[in-house]
């Protein structure tokens, strides 16, 4: 669940404007690279991702499940920062 926070809401939210700079930094003439980025079946990623946030924030949860998704967000954070920091170089 915690993945799903930091990785595909993150990707819907700013996923295609990444995807367009990564292409554009290693000149990626065909889109295979960026892929990940691509939504092409969410016509409107804006309504789609509310949804999709608001399906997750009603799962019930008890306060330790929501403390161990918050510490797996962290890691999930951490990991995506150390993975833009690796393409940096």
């Amino acid at each position: 669940m915690a993945h799903h926070y930091t990785r595909y809401l993150g990707d819907l939210s700013g996923g295609q404007a990444i995807g367009r700079v990564l292409a554009r930094a290693y000149e990626l003439e065909q889109p295979e690279g960026v892929r990940f980025y691509d939504f092409e079946d969410i016509p409107k990623p804006k309504p789609y991702k509310d949804a999709y946030r608001a399906r997750l924030d009603a799962l019930p949860l008890g306060e330790d499940d929501k403390a161990a998704v918050l510490a797996e967000v962290k890691v999930a954070f951490d990991l995506n920062g150390a993975l833009f920091a690796e393409l940096s170089r």
